[in-house]
Protein backbone atom coordinates (compact mmCIF):
# COMPACT_ATOMS: atom_id res chain seq x y z
CA UNK A 1 0.00 0.00 0.00
CA UNK A 2 2.88 2.39 0.90
CA UNK A 3 4.56 1.62 -2.41
CA UNK A 4 1.37 2.51 -4.31
CA UNK A 5 1.15 5.86 -2.53
CA UNK A 6 4.79 6.69 -3.26
CA UNK A 7 4.43 5.72 -6.91
CA UNK A 8 1.11 7.47 -7.40
CA UNK A 9 1.18 9.10 -10.85
CA UNK A 10 1.08 12.86 -11.16
CA UNK A 11 -2.24 14.29 -12.31
CA UNK A 12 -2.71 17.94 -13.26
CA UNK A 13 -5.63 19.72 -14.85
CA UNK A 14 -6.84 23.04 -16.25
CA UNK A 15 -10.24 24.28 -17.41
CA UNK A 16 -10.88 26.07 -20.70
CA UNK A 17 -13.93 27.59 -22.40
CA UNK A 18 -13.39 25.54 -25.58
CA UNK A 19 -11.08 23.16 -27.41
CA UNK A 20 -9.79 26.17 -29.34
CA UNK A 21 -8.59 27.71 -26.09
CA UNK A 22 -6.48 24.60 -25.39
CA UNK A 23 -4.83 25.04 -28.78
CA UNK A 24 -4.17 28.70 -28.03
CA UNK A 25 -2.61 27.69 -24.72
CA UNK A 26 -0.06 25.47 -26.46
CA UNK A 27 0.43 27.99 -29.24
CA UNK A 28 1.16 30.90 -26.94
CA UNK A 29 3.11 28.75 -24.50
CA UNK A 30 1.18 29.90 -21.48
CA UNK A 31 -2.20 29.56 -19.84
CA UNK A 32 -4.25 32.73 -19.39
CA UNK A 33 -5.04 33.00 -15.70
CA UNK A 34 -6.21 35.42 -13.08
CA UNK A 35 -3.59 37.66 -11.49
CA UNK A 36 -3.12 36.51 -7.90
CA UNK A 37 -2.67 38.88 -4.99
CA UNK A 38 0.88 37.64 -4.56
CA UNK A 39 1.62 38.51 -8.17
CA UNK A 40 0.04 41.92 -7.70
CA UNK A 41 2.17 42.47 -4.60
CA UNK A 42 5.28 41.52 -6.53
CA UNK A 43 4.35 43.92 -9.33
CA UNK A 44 3.71 46.67 -6.81
CA UNK A 45 7.13 46.07 -5.24
CA UNK A 46 8.78 46.37 -8.65
CA UNK A 47 6.83 49.55 -9.28
CA UNK A 48 7.97 50.96 -5.95
CA UNK A 49 11.55 50.15 -6.89
CA UNK A 50 11.07 52.02 -10.18
CA UNK A 51 9.49 54.91 -8.33
CA UNK A 52 12.40 55.08 -5.88
CA UNK A 53 14.82 55.01 -8.79
CA UNK A 54 12.93 57.85 -10.50
CA UNK A 55 12.99 59.87 -7.28
CA UNK A 56 16.74 59.40 -6.97
CA UNK A 57 17.22 60.59 -10.54
CA UNK A 58 15.08 63.65 -9.91
CA UNK A 59 16.96 64.44 -6.70
CA UNK A 60 20.35 64.03 -8.35
CA UNK A 61 19.34 66.21 -11.31
CA UNK A 62 19.19 69.36 -9.13
CA UNK A 63 22.26 70.58 -7.14
CA UNK A 64 22.03 71.20 -3.40
CA UNK A 65 21.89 74.84 -2.39
CA UNK A 66 21.82 76.13 1.21
CA UNK A 67 19.27 78.74 0.14
CA UNK A 68 16.86 75.92 -0.87
CA UNK A 69 16.95 73.48 2.07
CA UNK A 70 13.51 71.95 1.64
CA UNK A 71 12.89 68.55 -0.04
CA UNK A 72 13.34 68.90 -3.78
CA UNK A 73 15.83 71.77 -3.19
CA UNK A 74 13.01 74.24 -2.62
CA UNK A 75 12.90 77.43 -0.58
CA UNK A 76 10.56 80.32 0.20
CA UNK A 77 10.92 83.93 -0.81
CA UNK A 78 9.83 85.53 2.46
CA UNK A 79 9.86 88.98 0.91
CA UNK A 80 6.70 88.02 -0.94
CA UNK A 81 4.88 87.80 2.39
CA UNK A 82 6.04 91.15 3.75
CA UNK A 83 3.32 93.63 4.59
CA UNK A 84 3.38 96.25 1.89
CA UNK A 85 0.95 99.07 1.72
CA UNK A 86 1.22 99.15 -2.04
CA UNK A 87 0.56 95.38 -2.35
CA UNK A 88 -2.86 94.49 -3.69
CA UNK A 89 -4.89 91.38 -2.99
CA UNK A 90 -4.28 90.20 -6.55
CA UNK A 91 -0.49 90.20 -6.06
CA UNK A 92 -0.47 88.50 -2.67
CA UNK A 93 0.44 84.80 -2.83
CA UNK A 94 -0.38 81.84 -0.69
CA UNK A 95 2.23 79.56 0.85
CA UNK A 96 1.38 76.84 -1.73
CA UNK A 97 1.98 79.27 -4.61
CA UNK A 98 5.24 80.31 -3.04
CA UNK A 99 6.40 76.71 -3.03
CA UNK A 100 5.43 76.29 -6.67
CA UNK A 101 7.10 79.49 -7.75
CA UNK A 102 10.41 78.51 -6.17
CA UNK A 103 10.63 75.34 -8.26
CA UNK A 104 12.50 75.49 -11.59
CA UNK A 105 10.22 74.89 -14.58
CA UNK A 106 11.94 71.67 -15.64
CA UNK A 107 11.80 70.25 -12.14
CA UNK A 108 8.10 71.06 -11.91
CA UNK A 109 7.52 69.07 -15.09
CA UNK A 110 9.47 66.13 -13.71
CA UNK A 111 7.59 66.30 -10.42
CA UNK A 112 4.22 66.29 -12.19
CA UNK A 113 5.36 63.33 -14.29
CA UNK A 114 6.41 61.48 -11.15
CA UNK A 115 3.02 62.12 -9.54
CA UNK A 116 1.25 60.92 -12.69
CA UNK A 117 3.28 57.70 -12.76
CA UNK A 118 2.55 57.14 -9.09
CA UNK A 119 -1.19 57.38 -9.73
CA UNK A 120 -0.86 55.11 -12.77
CA UNK A 121 0.94 52.47 -10.68
CA UNK A 122 -1.82 52.58 -8.10
CA UNK A 123 -4.45 52.09 -10.81
CA UNK A 124 -2.51 49.15 -12.26
CA UNK A 125 -2.31 47.55 -8.82
CA UNK A 126 -6.05 47.93 -8.26
CA UNK A 127 -6.74 46.45 -11.70
CA UNK A 128 -4.43 43.48 -11.05
CA UNK A 129 -6.10 42.85 -7.69
CA UNK A 130 -9.59 42.55 -9.20
CA UNK A 131 -11.01 39.03 -9.72
CA UNK A 132 -10.26 37.90 -13.25
CA UNK A 133 -13.10 37.87 -15.75
CA UNK A 134 -11.13 35.67 -18.12
CA UNK A 135 -13.39 32.98 -19.62
CA UNK A 136 -10.60 30.47 -19.07
CA UNK A 137 -11.48 29.98 -15.44
CA UNK A 138 -15.11 31.18 -15.37
CA UNK A 139 -16.45 28.92 -18.13
CA UNK A 140 -15.17 25.42 -17.43
CA UNK A 141 -16.69 23.84 -20.52
CA UNK A 142 -13.57 21.84 -21.29
CA UNK A 143 -11.25 20.06 -18.88
CA UNK A 144 -7.75 19.03 -19.91
CA UNK A 145 -6.19 16.56 -17.49
CA UNK A 146 -2.48 15.76 -17.82
CA UNK A 147 -1.23 12.65 -16.03
CA UNK A 148 1.40 9.95 -16.05
CA UNK A 149 -0.04 6.94 -17.82
CA UNK A 150 -0.11 3.99 -15.36
CA UNK A 151 2.51 1.42 -16.32
CA UNK A 152 0.01 -1.45 -16.76
CA UNK A 153 -2.14 0.76 -19.04
CA UNK A 154 0.95 1.90 -20.97
CA UNK A 155 1.90 -1.70 -21.76
CA UNK A 156 -1.47 -2.27 -23.40
CA UNK A 157 -1.24 0.95 -25.43
CA UNK A 158 2.21 0.67 -27.03
CA UNK A 159 0.81 -1.31 -29.97
CA UNK A 160 -1.33 1.70 -30.87
CA UNK A 161 1.69 3.86 -31.67
CA UNK A 162 3.78 1.60 -33.89
CA UNK A 163 6.12 3.18 -36.43
CA UNK A 164 5.69 6.75 -35.20
CA UNK A 165 8.83 7.32 -33.16
CA UNK A 166 7.43 6.19 -29.82
CA UNK A 167 9.71 3.85 -27.90
CA UNK A 168 8.50 1.36 -25.33
CA UNK A 169 11.05 2.60 -22.81
CA UNK A 170 9.81 6.21 -23.12
CA UNK A 171 7.61 7.69 -20.44
CA UNK A 172 4.00 8.13 -21.54
CA UNK A 173 1.83 11.08 -20.57
CA UNK A 174 -1.86 11.14 -21.42
CA UNK A 175 -3.93 14.29 -21.91
CA UNK A 176 -7.61 13.50 -21.53
CA UNK A 177 -9.77 16.28 -22.98
CA UNK A 178 -13.32 16.32 -21.61
CA UNK A 179 -15.84 18.51 -23.41
CA UNK A 180 -19.03 19.25 -21.51
CA UNK A 181 -22.10 18.47 -23.62
CA UNK A 182 -25.59 19.93 -23.73
CA UNK A 183 -27.20 16.50 -24.06
CA UNK A 184 -26.86 13.38 -21.95
CA UNK A 185 -24.56 11.05 -23.89
CA UNK A 186 -26.14 8.02 -22.16
CA UNK A 187 -29.23 8.55 -24.30
CA UNK A 188 -29.78 8.55 -28.04
CA UNK A 189 -31.52 11.09 -30.20
CA UNK A 190 -30.79 12.94 -33.38
CA UNK A 191 -29.67 15.95 -31.32
CA UNK A 192 -27.27 13.78 -29.30
CA UNK A 193 -25.84 12.22 -32.46
CA UNK A 194 -25.35 15.62 -34.09
CA UNK A 195 -23.62 17.01 -31.02
CA UNK A 196 -21.26 14.00 -30.86
CA UNK A 197 -20.38 14.39 -34.52
CA UNK A 198 -19.66 18.07 -33.98
CA UNK A 199 -17.44 17.33 -30.98
CA UNK A 200 -15.62 14.61 -32.96
CA UNK A 201 -14.65 17.17 -35.58
CA UNK A 202 -13.68 19.84 -33.06
CA UNK A 203 -11.46 17.44 -31.12
CA UNK A 204 -9.68 16.02 -34.20
CA UNK A 205 -9.10 19.45 -35.75
CA UNK A 206 -7.53 20.87 -32.59
CA UNK A 207 -5.78 17.69 -31.38
CA UNK A 208 -3.78 17.56 -34.63
CA UNK A 209 -2.43 21.05 -33.99
CA UNK A 210 -1.77 20.38 -30.30
CA UNK A 211 0.34 17.37 -31.32
CA UNK A 212 2.17 19.48 -33.88
CA UNK A 213 3.06 22.04 -31.18
CA UNK A 214 4.31 19.29 -28.87
CA UNK A 215 6.36 17.84 -31.72
CA UNK A 216 7.78 21.27 -32.53
CA UNK A 217 8.93 21.44 -28.89
CA UNK A 218 10.93 18.24 -29.45
CA UNK A 219 8.49 15.68 -28.05
CA UNK A 220 6.65 12.76 -29.57
CA UNK A 221 2.84 13.14 -29.63
CA UNK A 222 -0.20 11.39 -31.11
CA UNK A 223 -3.91 11.24 -30.39
CA UNK A 224 -6.75 8.75 -30.72
CA UNK A 225 -9.21 9.29 -33.53
CA UNK A 226 -12.61 8.96 -31.76
CA UNK A 227 -14.32 7.60 -34.87
CA UNK A 228 -11.95 4.63 -35.29
CA UNK A 229 -10.29 4.28 -31.88
CA UNK A 230 -6.89 4.22 -33.61
CA UNK A 231 -3.84 6.46 -33.26
CA UNK A 232 -4.06 9.26 -35.82
CA UNK A 233 -0.39 9.65 -36.87
CA UNK A 234 0.85 6.10 -36.27
CA UNK A 235 0.89 3.17 -38.65
CA UNK A 236 -2.19 1.01 -38.93
CA UNK A 237 -2.65 -1.65 -36.26
CA UNK A 238 -5.51 -3.71 -34.88
CA UNK A 239 -5.22 -2.02 -31.46
CA UNK A 240 -7.97 0.44 -30.55
CA UNK A 241 -8.94 2.72 -27.67
CA UNK A 242 -12.53 3.92 -27.71
CA UNK A 243 -14.08 6.41 -25.30
CA UNK A 244 -15.87 3.62 -23.39
CA UNK A 245 -12.78 1.40 -23.05
CA UNK A 246 -12.32 -0.03 -19.55
CA UNK A 247 -8.82 1.50 -19.39
CA UNK A 248 -10.41 4.91 -18.91
CA UNK A 249 -11.36 3.71 -15.43
CA UNK A 250 -7.67 4.16 -14.56
CA UNK A 251 -7.46 7.65 -16.07
CA UNK A 252 -9.91 9.44 -13.78
CA UNK A 253 -13.21 8.35 -15.33
CA UNK A 254 -15.86 5.71 -14.73
CA UNK A 255 -17.09 3.53 -17.56
CA UNK A 256 -20.66 2.37 -16.88
CA UNK A 257 -22.15 -0.73 -18.51
CA UNK A 258 -25.81 0.02 -19.19
CA UNK A 259 -26.50 -3.41 -20.66
CA UNK A 260 -27.31 -2.23 -24.16
CA UNK A 261 -24.20 -0.04 -24.31
CA UNK A 262 -21.36 1.49 -22.30
CA UNK A 263 -20.99 5.15 -21.40
CA UNK A 264 -18.16 7.16 -19.86
CA UNK A 265 -18.85 9.21 -16.73
CA UNK A 266 -17.04 12.41 -15.71
CA UNK A 267 -16.58 13.32 -12.04
CA UNK A 268 -18.28 16.73 -12.51
CA UNK A 269 -20.48 16.42 -15.58
CA UNK A 270 -21.56 12.79 -15.23
CA UNK A 271 -22.58 11.46 -18.67
CA UNK A 272 -22.88 14.92 -20.22
CA UNK A 273 -19.38 14.64 -21.60
CA UNK A 274 -17.33 13.71 -24.63
CA UNK A 275 -13.77 12.52 -23.96
CA UNK A 276 -10.75 12.50 -26.25
CA UNK A 277 -7.17 11.39 -25.55
CA UNK A 278 -3.78 12.78 -26.60
CA UNK A 279 -0.54 10.96 -25.79
CA UNK A 280 3.00 12.35 -25.56
CA UNK A 281 6.37 11.61 -23.98
CA UNK A 282 6.54 15.16 -22.59
CA UNK A 283 6.73 14.76 -18.78
CA UNK A 284 3.96 16.20 -16.65
CA UNK A 285 6.42 18.52 -14.89
CA UNK A 286 7.80 20.07 -18.10
CA UNK A 287 7.52 23.78 -18.87
CA UNK A 288 4.62 23.22 -21.27
CA UNK A 289 2.28 22.20 -18.45
CA UNK A 290 3.56 24.73 -15.90
CA UNK A 291 0.15 26.44 -15.49
CA UNK A 292 -1.79 23.24 -14.91
CA UNK A 293 -2.95 22.72 -11.33
CA UNK A 294 -2.07 19.51 -9.50
CA UNK A 295 -5.30 17.61 -8.90
CA UNK A 296 -6.31 15.79 -5.74
CA UNK A 297 -6.25 12.05 -6.28
CA UNK A 298 -8.19 9.47 -4.38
Amino acid sequence: MATRLLNRPTRKHAYFPSMRAILLYFREGQCVRAASLSTAASQYQNQNDKKAHTTQLLASSWPMDPHYPLPGNMGIDYHQFAEDANETLETRKTLANAFLDTEPEEFRKQLLLSQFLDEKWKEDLQEASKPSVSPLWNQNNVECCVQDCPSFVKRSLTELFSGNGFKREDSLTVLTVSQKTKHDMATWSEEVENERESLFEIFVENAKQVCEHLQAAGYWADFIDPSSGKAYFSEHSNATLFETDERFNHLGFTVDDLGCCKVIRHKLWATNVFVGAIFTNAPTDCEIFRDFVTANQK
